[in-house]
């Protein structure tokens, strides 16, 4: 019995190993007293692409690449605008854009 739990035990810390998403050690700083969280690069001084995590002492450790901080410097990016001779359907609720 225990060599069995033994080896589940393994098997689950080999997987979550794998599965969780590591924040590696980075010499960038967070402003000291900055809320616990994440923030892409350029809203602390650091690399603009990548997700930190911050604490509240000024310690970092990094994510890595995010889409989101690359195409618009935040975590989540607005959807995009219709180009300028376009609009959005007649009512609110239409999604459809309606080109001239």
């Amino acid at each position: 019995m225990g060599s069995k739990s033994l080896l589940f035990s393994l098997i689950f810390l080999i997987f979550v190993s794998v599965v969780y998403s590591a924040c590696t050690s980075t010499p960038c700083k967070c402003p000291i007293g900055t809320n616990q969280g994440q923030y892409c690069g350029s809203k602390i001084g650091c690399n603009p692409d990548s997700v930190f995590e911050c604490n509240p002492s000024g310690e970092a450790c990094e994510y890595g690449f995010r889409t989101t901080c690359h195409n618009c410097g935040d975590l989540t990016c607005p959807p995009p605008r219709p180009p300028p001779n376009c609009r959005r359907g007649f009512t609110k609720r239409d999604p459809r854009v309606i080109c001239e």
